[in-house]
């Protein structure tokens, strides 16, 4: 990989959780938290792309993933030469493990 952050991609299912996330932080505390927490996801997505190897690679997935905890979330991703892809952003309390053994590449 080289030192240039890689590009990002969000799977559909991705924009999703974070479309979720969105209205339930909306709903629970307010709009302004909304867009604060998703600024740091935002965030934690630049940093990965800069980083991609930062986070452990769990091989018990097909295909491996890598997963890195932001607040009390997971942005479950893989990386190439050329992009992150960033596959889920799941709650850490939720049954993720059983989630992740449904990705497909």
């Amino acid at each position: 990989m080289t030192n240039e952050p890689l590009a990002l991609h969000l799977t559909p299912k991705a924009r999703t959780d974070l479309e979720e996330i969105w209205a339930y932080t909306v709903e629970t505390w307010s709009e302004a938290q909304a867009e604060r927490y998703l600024d740091t996801i935002s965030e934690s997505f630049d940093m990965l792309c800069a980083m991609p190897t930062m986070a452990r690679e769990y091989h018990e997935f097909t295909p491996p993933v890598r997963i890195h905890p932001i607040g009390p979330h997971l942005v479950v991703y893989m990386a190439d030469d050329a992009k992150l892809s960033v596959i889920r952003v799941l709650g850490a309390k939720q049954n993720w493990r059983a989630v992740l053994e449904q990705v497909e590449s």
